[in-house]
């Protein structure tokens, strides 16, 4: 008998999420930019792919393919090793592999990976090279056996050694990768280079006087040395032997550069010894052969250029330092510098002839701040903070002068500060004296440096210190004050029936009830009109309802009866502020300064009110101390992170460099805007005048976020689609301001556009705002509009006009009276 099947109930299933690009999809896309030769662009799209694509066989190999054309056998060399784990069995890595480690002379490496390949059915084109190049590492092994008189086998143990070496170094495990190089040197006693990498690898790891004894032995026997004497001038710098470097480096000056590498090390070792005049004289006799450089050496010259007054040749040397690998971000400070006509970045005195990884390497520079933060944050106690810094500094001999840069270098110098102040070694401390107590930098910066040293018992507090003041351009004395920050404070003096009706009305304010709020603070005033609380609540319930007036005179109320109430300060300097009147506020703020102690409410509102007074006199600096005081104890706070924010565009806008860059980028503007359009332009037309960046910014600014990382002719047609569909539509029109809505009504009206001239005179124009919308986007009516695609402008018979795109004039008055 059959039975009768139910029907399977179907259940409403939720939208699915938007799908993602495929990695066929991803692949296919970066294919078509590097058969353009726009690798770095292909580059980008594979390594933006989703993270459960990134680990995809074919995604790696194509990465690491690109890499290898860009000329970085590094990281090629990662994803190919990274590629052999999930494929251990396919030829084909092997056979790169094999071709990287060659082309890295390591091959000991290449000559394994090759003969893995070849016995695993590599495709017959490729033989041919496979073998070609198993013979050459073979010749390379029997070449070194004969120049050290060693076996065959010996060689390979020797080269072995010195492979893995260089990979323990890579990893920053300095120790075993100098050991490494002295069992290598055992086998082949002639080969120098071995014991001087040695010695820089025991100096990596703290071992100075071994790294010193090996350097002068090698010297001793007559061994390679131009790299000897270049590492000895470290080396001796390091435990302050001066005189020794100096002997060292007059020695070097004398000797003959044979390639390139020669340069770099001489060009390291002048660099340590802020050699300017040699180092100058070393780019003029090399300018043929720069492009031979590595980009720090380019880096160093363009310094030692920079600070003998040659600007122009300085920023060729740091282009080519940058087109040579060197970080833009490296370079920023230094030729914001350079175009401010300033003696060094920030508040250095001399451009840098020494980088960060010359000291040390960033990877041990992060495990110093991860230690510094686990003491932020209570994870370690005193004992083993002391004991770890301490252990830290003795395997790093330039771990101070690396702190010192932060300080010096940087152009917000507290992090620095903070570290030197954790290190609190001699040399530390007398960092930090050098900078509180000298005229660079910011004065919140250098009272800063001050108290960190008062925390150091460096500084005897019953004495003023001189500070310098750069705004006044004198030396001020001050006394430092160390401030208590304590929950434990006596009570206020109010009778029962006060603190009753305090709380009554505090609570209605708290919940908006302001009728409540005031006439339970006005009937607490009345029993007790010293209730400076009383006056200080009262006053912000008369500020909502907008009698400012009233508000101000309660405040200065409750200072009256107690002028030690931070709070009644704090809240009348915003009212000043608010008024414009800047000193006055800055007055009202003073005291609390010297105030012994504070409760945390108390302390958080000053610091707070205190970065707002600063910013108002455009003290910046001054308002990011503040600030970056606040977010250590309050670290999520958005309303502290916008302000930085601000500060630090504010700060950027009033900088010479920025003002040149914002008047060229204007000029720019304004030029793309003069571009003929149509008076019927439609969306394509009128989207394809802006620029990829823009068009990011208004993919991101729909209700629904477009999908941004495709080439600029799909996002455009993606957009025009999306705007064009009436709901879609809608929910960017109900969105707007009212402000904006007028202004598409104006345009509408008048036909579809309008004369730019009438426009920007009832509303405003977007020329001061920043083209970059994924960065910034625009706060102006007409920079928002455009943003979101719904006006567009361009030159008609010679006349710049607005205009709404030809699609969107019948689409908008319905969805605009809606709104309404």
């Amino acid at each position: 008998m059959t039975r009768k099947r139910r029907k399977k109930r179907r259940h409403r299933q939720p939208p699915l999420p938007p799908r993602g690009p495929s990695l066929e999809e991803i692949l296919a896309e970066a294919q078509a930019l590097q058969e353009e030769g726009r690798l770095e662009e292909a580059l980008a799209v594979l390594e933006e792919a989703p993270p459960h694509l990134q680990h995809r066989l074919e995604l790696l190999v194509f990465r690491a393919g690109l890499y290898m054309l860009m000329g970085d056998l590094v990281s090629a060399t990662a994803l190919f090793e990274e590629a052999r784990q999930l494929a251990p069995d396919d030829p084909i890595i092997d056979f790169f592999l094999g071709s990287l480690y060659y082309d890295r002379d390591w091959v000991i490496h290449a000559r394994q990976a090759i003969r893995r390949a070849l016995d695993r059915s590599l495709p017959n084109e490729m033989v041919a090279d496979a073998q070609a190049i198993l013979a050459a590492a073979e010749e390379a092994i029997r070449e070194t056996a004969e120049s050290f008189d060693l076996s065959f086998e010996k060689a390979e143990e020797l080269l072995r050694y010195v492979e893995e070496a260089e990979q323990e170094a890579r990893r920053e495990r300095f120790r075993e990768a100098a050991h490494l190089f002295h069992q290598a040197a055992q086998i082949a006693p002639a080969w120098t280079d071995l014991r001087i990498n040695e010695a820089i690898f025991r100096f990596f790891d703290g071992e100075v006087d071994e790294a010193i004894r090996i350097g002068e032995e090698v010297l001793a026997e007559g061994g390679e040395k131009l790299h000897a004497l270049a590492n000895l001038v470290r080396f001796y710098l390091a435990r302050g032997e001066r005189e020794k470097a100096e002997a060292c480096a007059q020695e070097l000056r004398t000797l003959r550069l044979e390639n390139p590498a020669d340069v770099d090390k001489l060009v390291e070792a002048l660099g340590f010894l802020e050699d300017d005049e040699t180092l100058f004289a070393i780019y003029r006799r090399h300018r043929q052969t720069l492009g031979d450089l590595n980009g720090i050496t380019l880096l160093v010259l363009g310094s030692a250029a920079a600070n003998l007054g040659h600007p122009r040749i300085a920023h060729r040397l740091w282009q080519m330092a940058e087109e040579a690998g060197v970080h833009p971000s490296i370079l920023w400070p230094l030729e914001d510098a350079l175009s401010r006509k300033a003696p060094g970045p920030a508040q250095a005195q001399r451009y840098p002839t020494v980088a960060l990884p010359s000291l040390i390497s960033p990877m041990r520079l992060a495990v110093l701040f991860e230690l510094a933060d686990d003491w932020r944050e209570d994870r370690i106690d005193g004992q083993t903070l002391e004991r770890r810094i301490d252990e830290f500094v003795r395997r790093n001999p330039y771990t101070v002068q690396a702190v010192a840069k932060a300080v010096w270098e940087e152009k917000d110098p507290t992090s620095g500060i903070y570290l030197l102040g954790l290190i609190g070694t001699p040399e530390a401390i007398a960092e930090l004296k050098r900078f509180a107590f000298g005229q660079a930098g910011a004065k919140p910066d250098r009272l800063y440096a001050l108290e960190v040293l008062a925390e150091l018992d460096q500084i005897d507090l019953s004495k003023p210190v001189r500070v310098w003041d750069e705004k006044e351009g004198t030396w001020q004395e001050i006394k430092l004050i160390r401030q208590e920050i304590t929950t434990e404070v006596e009570p206020l003096p109010y009778s029962p029936e006060v603190w009753e009706l305090l709380g009554a009305g505090t609570e209605a304010l708290a919940r908006g009830d302001l009728k409540t709020a005031r006439e339970k603070l006005e009937a607490a005033i009345a029993l007790d009109p010293q209730a400076a609380m009383a006056h200080h609540n009262l006053s912000l319930v008369l500020e909502r309802e907008g009698d400012r007036a009233g508000a101000r005179e309660h405040l200065e109320k409750a200072l009256e009866v107690n002028p030690h109430y931070v709070h009644a300060r704090c809240s009348l300097a915003r009212h000043l502020l608010a008024d414009g009147e800047l000193e006055a506020a800055r007055a009202v703020m003073m005291p609390i300064s010297e105030y012994p102690v504070l409760t945390p409410s108390e302390w958080e509102y000053y610091q707070r009110v205190m970065a707002q007074v600063a910013i108002a006199h455009k003290r910046y600096d001054v308002a990011r101390a503040y600030l970056k005081s606040l977010l250590e104890m309050y670290p999520e706070d958005e309303t502290l992170q916008d302000m930085l924010m601000r500060v630090t565009l504010l700060e950027s806008l009033e900088s010479p460099f920025w003002k040149k860059v914002g008047e060229q980028t204007r000029q720019r503007e304004e030029r793309k805007r003069h571009r003929p359009t149509r008076l019927d332009a439609g969306l394509v037309e009128c989207l394809e005048r802006l620029t990829k960046d823009a068009l990011i910014g208004t993919a991101r600014a729909m209700p629904v976020p477009r999908k941004y990382n495709v080439r600029k002719a799909i996002l455009i047609q993606d957009l025009a689609q999306y705007l064009t569909t009436p709901s879609e539509l809608r929910k960017i029109v109900q969105a707007l301001r009212e402000e904006e809505r007028q202004a598409l009504r104006d345009v509408l009206e008048a036909g579809g556009w309008m004369d730019w001239e009438t426009f920007t005179s009832r509303y405003d124009h977007d020329l001061d705002e920043s083209p970059y919308w994924q960065w910034h986007e625009p706060e102006t009516v007409m920079g928002r509009l455009r943003m979101l695609g719904l006006l567009s402008e361009g030159t008609v018979d010679d006349q710049l006009i607005v205009l709404v795109p030809y699609e969107l004039r019948e689409l908008l008055p319905p969805l605009l009276e809606e709104a309404e």
